[in-house]
This record gives C-alpha cells, sequence and structure tokens, in this order.
C-alpha cells in the first residue's frame, strides 16, 4: 500500500515537473519575442506567469469538460491530458492578457494582502471564469473598479472550454 501511494505521488511530481518544464521553455520563447514585462521598478517573473497560467489551466479542469453524449468525462484528468498545440494557444492568450492588463493584476495583486503576497494563481483563475461569464470572476473579489476593469477585459477574450476529444482534450470556442 505504501508503495503504492509513493509511485502515485512520484507520478504526480513528475507530471508537475514535466508541465513546468514545458510551461518554462514556452515563456522562454515568450521572453524572446521581445515582450515587455516591466512595471516601473518590478517585474513579473516567469513564476508569476507561471502561476497565473497554472491557475487558469486548473480553473478549466475544475470547470468541467465537454464530452460527447453519452461518454462520462471523469474527473481525473490533469493539464497532461490537454493538447500541446491546442494548449499553446491556451497560454498564449494568457500571456496576453497577463501582459495587457499587467498594472492592473498588479495592483489587485498589491492590495489583496499587507505583504502583497497573493499568489497568481488566483487571478490566472479569475481570468477564466471572467472570460467564459461564469458570474463571478474578477469582479466579485472585492476588487473594485480594477476589478470591474480586469472582468471586461478577460470578456472580450471570448468563452473557451476544454472539449474531450478521443483520447485528448481540445480547447474549444
Amino acid at each position: 500500500m505504501l508503495a503504492m501511494r509513493l509511485a502515485q505521488s512520484l507520478r504526480l511530481w513528475t507530471r508537475s515537473a514535466r508541465q513546468d518544464a514545458e510551461l518554462l521553455a514556452f515563456l522562454s520563447w515568450h521572453r524572446r519575442q521581445n515582450v515587455n514585462t516591466q512595471h516601473r521598478n518590478l517585474s513579473f517573473t516567469d513564476r508569476t506567469k507561471r502561476q497565473f497560467v497554472r491557475g487558469y489551466l486548473d480553473c478549466a479542469l475544475w470547470c468541467g469538460i465537454i464530452a460527447p453524449e453519452g461518454i462520462e468525462p471523469g474527473d481525473d484528468y490533469t493539464t497532461r491530458d490537454i493538447d500541446p498545440k491546442s494548449n499553446r494557444e491556451a497560454i498564449r492568450e494568457c500571456l496576453d492578457f497577463f501582459q495587457a492588463n499587467e498594472t492592473d493584476l498588479f495592483a489587485v495583486d498589491v492590495r489583496s494582502t499587507s505583504d502583497g503576497s497573493r499568489p497568481f494563481e488566483i487571478l490566472g483563475h479569475d481570468f477564466y471564469l471572467s472570460r467564459n461569464g461564469h458570474g463571478t470572476g474578477f469582479w466579485d473579489r472585492g476588487y473594485g473598479d480594477i476589478g470591474d476593469k480586469l472582468h471586461r477585459a478577460a470578456a472580450v477574450y471570448g468563452s473557451a472550454s476544454l472539449m474531450l476529444c478521443e483520447d485528448t482534450l481540445q480547447w474549444v470556442g
């Protein structure tokens, strides 16, 4: 029993490490495209972007997967099950939103806790909820005018959901 739990933990850790490696490679490419991620003297690191994207993808899985009629998708899917080509576009949209709204995202993050340590995963989660019109998201967190502005900016991206297609998950809009 203990060996089985250790093997399962190792498999989950390995998946997470592979996911992080893929995301870091994409972020490295994104940085080479001369993307400006500076806000005054503070900069959004790859870590904050990775947190934002991870929150977005985890929220998409949490909200549910569209499946063909008669098929129950289950709840054991991870971000590794998302088609890489399809996932690159979702990550690109996350980073585009992040860059276009970095000042407001930073303001929300700093205001959220006394030490400014709120993880960006929650903001990625809010981006997914707001863009899909789930009735919650940025506007519902008590961020005031900035939350309303971020909600409107997210809605511009339109809806995007995960759909089960054969043995992989695809983004559909």
